[in-house]
């Protein structure tokens, strides 16, 4: 059955959002925010949903069940997982340890540390 799916889908309420700068490691809150997205896009279709209130209605719901799905399965609220670090800062830190790595890559080697007793630098076998 093919039902026409409205042209412009309505703006979600900032409110229910999963937002991406709460982007958990390992990416819960992305996958949850694609899942919860086409989700929506297919019960409006399914119901053949009209008007405003009801698709906005229909995001809602959707939205409420896979917050739920996820508290029941991880434990975790999306507004509970840390924040991901600006990318600015994190292109930073990375320069400096790159830096870092370079200076010791050109730092001299440690040099032995010999007895003295033979000149190959050894020192002396044991007996």
């Amino acid at each position: 059955m093919n039902t026409p799916v409205p042209e412009r889908l309505p703006a979600p309420s900032t409110e229910n959002l999963f937002h991406l700068d709460h982007a958990q490691p390992g990416f819960e809150s992305l996958a949850a925010n694609l899942f919860r997205l086409t989700q929506t896009e297919a019960k409006i279709r399914r119901e053949n949903r009209r008007g405003q209130q009801s698709l906005e209605h229909a995001a809602e719901e959707v939205g409420r069940r896979v917050r739920q799905t996820m508290q029941d399965i991880s434990g975790n609220r999306p507004e509970e997982l840390p924040p991901a670090s600006d990318i600015k800062a994190v292109r930073k830190k990375l320069k400096s340890a790159q830096r870092g790595f370079r200076k010791l890559d050109k730092a001299e080697p440690p040099k032995r540390i010999t007895d003295g007793s033979d000149q190959d630098g050894r020192g002396s076998a044991p007996s």
